[in-house]
C-alpha cells in the first residue's frame, strides 16, 4: 500500500474522532495564499489533513485541526507546521495522530496546545466514544477521491476555476460576510457560465457551496447574538457586510 493511502486510511479515522466530538469535517484541505504582486494570483501554501468546525448553541464557534500521518519520524516537523497553521487559521483544537509518538515529541506537543495521539490511542477514543473503529472502506476512499478529481477538473476551466478554489480552501480563510456574498456570486456566475449544458460535477458544486453558505450563516448568527437580539432585522442590516465599521466604509 502507498504511504498517502495509509496517510488516508489514518485521516479518515482522524475525522471520525472530530466527528464525534460534533464537529463538521473535511479532509486534505488545500491552504491558498492571495498573493499581490504585478498580478494578483494565488500560491499554495500549505494544508490541513483535517479541518473542522462546530458552532454551541450561542453559535461561538470552535475551529479543530488535525494532521495525520503515518509512521514514526518526523514528529516534531509536523508538529511545528501544525502549530504554525493552525494559528493562521486562528484554531481552538489541535492534533497530531502518528502510528507511534516518541516522548520528546508529546513534551513539545504539550507546550504548544497540541494533542498528541498514537494510532492506537485514536482507536481506544473512537471505541469508548462508540465510534467505529473498522478500516475505511472502498466506497469512503473512491468517494474521497472523487470530491479531488472533481475539484482538479474545476480548475483547469475558466468557468469553474474560482468557485472550486472557493468552496475548497478560502472559505476556511475569509471573513463570513464575505463569504456569504462571494460564495453566492460564484456559483450564479459558474452556473450562467455554462448555461444548460452544466458539467456531471454541478450537484456536488451547489452542495458544498450550501456546506459553505451554512456556515458562513452561523458565523453571521454569532455576530447577531453578541449585538441586539431584541432587534434582529437591525444587526442583519448592521453585520451582512461586516458590521457598523465596515457598512460605512462601503458605504
Amino acid at each position: 500500500m502507498l504511504s498517502e493511502d495509509k496517510d488516508l486510511e489514518l485521516t479518515i479515522l482522524t475525522r471520525r474522532m472530530l466527528k464525534s466530538m460534533g464537529f463538521y469535517a473535511e479532509l486534505k484541505v488545500p491552504l491558498f495564499v492571495p498573493i499581490y504582486a504585478k498580478l494578483f494570483k494565488r500560491s499554495p501554501s500549505s494544508d490541513a489533513d483535517v479541518l473542522g468546525i462546530r458552532f454551541d448553541t450561542d453559535f461561538q464557534p470552535s475551529v479543530a485541526i488535525a494532521e495525520a500521518k503515518s509512521g514514526e519520524e518526523k514528529a516534531l516537523d509536523q508538529l511545528l507546521k501544525l502549530s504554525a497553521v493552525a494559528d493562521y487559521l486562528k484554531t481552538n483544537k489541535k492534533f497530531l495522530i502518528k502510528s507511534q509518538i516518541h516522548e520528546n515529541a508529546r513534551e513539545v506537543g504539550r507546550q504548544l496546545g497540541v494533542v498528541c495521539l498514537s494510532e492506537s490511542e485514536l482507536t481506544q477514543i473512537l471505541q469508548n466514544l462508540a465510534m467505529d473503529t473498522s478500516r475505511p472502506s472502498s466506497e469512503e476512499l473512491v468517494y474521497y477521491r472523487q470530491q479531488k478529481a472533481w475539484f482538479l477538473s474545476m480548475r483547469k476551466q475558466d468557468g469553474s476555476k474560482h468557485l472550486a478554489n472557493y468552496i475548497e480552501s478560502e472559505v476556511w480563510l475569509r471573513p463570513y460576510w464575505e463569504n456569504l456574498n462571494n460564495v453566492i456570486y460564484l456559483v450564479q456566475n459558474f452556473l450562467k457560465s455554462y448555461g444548460s449544458s452544466l458539467p456531471v460535477y454541478t450537484d456536488f458544486v451547489i452542495f458544498r457551496a450550501i456546506q459553505s453558505l451554512t456556515i458562513s450563516i452561523l458565523y453571521f448568527c454569532r455576530q447577531i447574538m453578541t449585538g441586539f437580539v431584541s432587534d434582529v432585522g437591525r444587526d442583519v442590516e448592521l453585520f451582512i457586510l461586516g458590521g457598523p465599521n465596515a457598512r460605512q466604509q462601503r458605504e
